[in-house]
């Protein structure tokens, strides 16, 4: 079992740091700041799903989380170089930095020629941001019936949590449609996992760094407290 410190780091702007900005720079920065929360937090929701012990609800929990946390890369995204980056950019010194923002940037604007980026706009579009039937339109043939559909599992009489798997099949079986690099299809859920936490947490490195730099531009100071 790791131990939790004892302590923590508290992180401030300074007051002079605040009213260097403007009311509109601050509320580029406060936004900039739930959103690298939001990635965060949710890319650590994923180390609990391992404490499922059902297969099959694990994977439920594992692929509600990923579909979630591609969805909130999406939209901060879309946040980040619709608003954020106009305003916040000039405020950081760190040009390599925003040079690496400004590339990335512009990867995501063509999202339909790099098949991952595609796949993670698909998923929000159709099952997780938006929940579009569309996506059981490939995966159901008409009067093709051969044997009864299994389309879930509950853990018990009493027990109210049924998992209901079908959703899963379909998304799982567009996905691979759409996986052409993948090779070895029996991977498809390892590598939808990956590559949504990879470009993930790049993303929310780059901004944790974009943030850190106005920070210490500005008048940043860190403090160790003892926790109570």
């Amino acid at each position: 079992m790791i131990e939790e410190p004892d302590t923590h780091i508290e992180i401030y702007l300074t007051k002079q740091g605040q009213n260097d900005l403007s009311k509109h720079e601050m509320i580029s920065f406060l936004q900039l700041l739930r959103i690298i929360n939001a990635l965060r937090f949710q890319m650590s929701l994923l180390r609990h799903t391992m404490d499922e012990g059902n297969r099959l609800f694990r994977l439920r929990a594992q692929v509600e989380i990923y579909t979630i946390l591609a969805s909130s890369f999406t939209e901060a995204v879309k946040e980040f170089y619709n608003h954020l980056f106009k305003i916040l950019g000039p405020l950081s010194d760190e040009k390599v930095l925003k040079d690496t923002l400004t590339g990335y940037g512009i990867k995501t604007k063509n999202y339909k020629s790099d098949e991952v980026l595609q796949i993670i706009d698909y998923i929000r579009n159709n099952f997780s941001f938006h929940m579009s039937s569309q996506l059981f339109a490939n995966f159901i043939i008409e009067g093709d019936a051969k044997e009864d559909m299994l389309i879930g599992i509950a853990r018990s009489e009493k027990i109210i949590d049924q998992c209901y798997l079908k959703a899963y099949d379909a998304l799982i079986f567009q996905v691979t449609e759409m996986a052409k690099s993948l090779t070895d299809k029996s991977k498809i859920i390892e590598w939808l996992f990956d590559n949504i936490l990879r470009e993930a947490d790049y993303f929310c490195e780059l901004l944790e760094k974009f943030g850190g730099s106005i920070v210490k531009k500005y008048g940043g100071k860190r403090l160790a407290k003892n926790d109570i």
